[in-house]
């Protein structure tokens, strides 16, 4: 009797997690801020900066659903991904507040309604992921878009790509199409063309930590494909006869922000820490992408190392759930050429400095819950929130926001 009680016991412990309500969550939440410990507190041998005196913060659209993605066109026009499919172009100029209605009914530029909706165990949305612009746009006006799809029972992460003709998306075509073998958890899911033409997708470890070791699924993985879809001869698993062809790096847990800077050419990634269920808690990363590398986890994480697997740039614990990453290439902050911004779903959008490749240190710019990130033409940059947003204004962030919390703003100068 006393052993069933003792074993009861033992896994009730460690296998069982308590249901956490969304208040209990707010709550958590907010003490959390208060103790800070949502900031780089393990930023390590690291330098913290001052925020630079001339930034304005400017509340420019407001009301939206979930904000995914914020991309630029290179004619100046500004789209945004929601969640659910509907991309949204803003008005020109976007300087004054735009507030929307939900349902959208104005400046909707393209639904699609292929996309699979889901709310998660954990509460979180899946649907649209990312999406990216062709560097050749003003000549062929492709975009291409990472979306959840759901068909005869099969989750699945599809790649398309649509042509933009300047009042919608139209002529999608399927370019991949990556089946979801585990949860919709730790998904990854963001899209780049880099400077040599190739396309370049995150995928997460989809909650199966194992996976992202083993070079026969490509979860925990990043991948690289050509614009067709084709998978690059020159791929380092291309020949590896026990490996996916595909695959570009390994050993990744949920990489969520993908930016390749524009002068050197080296690729980045953001990943996501473990939140507790992994057994470890923390250890968000900063990555420079390595062809073939292998980025150790569930092996190595935080400040742990082994021979043959590459350590993170920075890491820092707590996780703040970071989202999307941009390496700014503006001309309203000359001072922050190459540098990284990163926006964080639980914690302040960072401004993480650079210097020769490294990291020299790191401010942030007063806005927190961000989900997006866009430089805009005149080199301000852009921020879409997961909540309401902004330090100082009084507001209280919600982790579980309703649409009307969702919106962006501009960072510019005085």
């Amino acid at each position: 009797m006393q052993i069933s009680f003792l074993l009861m016991l033992f896994f009730s412990v460690f296998f069982v997690s308590p249901l956490v309500t969304r208040d209990q969550r707010d709550q958590r939440d907010q003490r959390d801020r208060k103790e800070n410990r949502y900031g780089m507190q393990e930023l390590i041998c690291q330098t913290r900066y001052t925020r630079d005196a001339n930034i304005v913060v400017t509340l420019v659209v407001e009301n939206l659903h979930p904000v995914c993605d914020i991309e630029t066109l290179p004619d100046g026009r500004v789209l945004v991904l929601c969640l659910g499919g509907v991309v949204l172009q803003l008005p020109i100029p976007i300087d004054n507040r735009v507030t929307y209605s939900y349902p959208y009914r104005e400046n909707v530029y393209y639904t699609d309604k292929d996309v699979y909706f889901e709310r998660s165990s954990k509460g979180i949305l899946e649907g649209v992921f990312d999406m990216t612009v062709d560097p050749d746009f003003l000549k062929n006006k492709y975009v291409y878009v990472l979306y959840s799809k759901k068909e005869r029972k099969q989750i699945s992460i599809q790649l398309s790509r649509f042509t933009d003709i300047g009042v919608t998306w139209t002529d999608e075509v399927f370019l991949y199409n990556i089946p979801i073998s585990g949860k919709m958890e730790n998904l990854g899911a963001r899209v780049l063309i880099g400077y040599d033409g190739k396309i370049y997708i995150t995928l997460g470890d989809q909650e199966n930590p194992d996976k992202a070791q083993n070079l026969h699924t490509l979860a925990g993985k990043t991948i690289r494909l050509n614009k067709d879809g084709t998978v690059p001869i020159n791929n380092p698993f291309r020949y590896k006869a026990d490996a996916r062809t595909e695959i570009y790096t390994f050993g990744h847990r949920n990489p969520v922000g993908l930016a390749m800077h524009p002068i050197t050419k080296q690729l980045y990634i953001f990943e996501a820490g473990a939140s507790g269920y992994d057994r470890v808690e923390g250890g968000d990363e900063l990555n420079l992408l390595i062809k073939g590398h292998n980025y150790g986890w569930p092996i190595i994480y935080q400040d742990k190392k082994r021979k043959g697997m590459e350590v993170p740039l920075v890491q820092f614990t707590p996780s703040n759930i970071p989202g999307d990453m941009i390496i700014y290439d503006g001309t309203m902050f000359p001072q922050w050429q190459g540098d990284l911004f990163v926006a964080n779903n639980r914690g302040p959008v960072y401004h993480v400095k650079m210097q020769d490749g490294k990291v020299i240190g790191y401010t942030d710019l007063g806005i927190i819950m961000g989900s997006a990130l866009a430089v805009d033409v005149d080199g301000s940059i852009l921020v879409g929130t997961t909540g309401r947003g902004l330090v100082g204004w009084g507001w209280e962030p919600s982790y579980w926001a309703d649409h009307t919390e969702y919106k962006i703003f501009r960072i510019s100068t005085n």
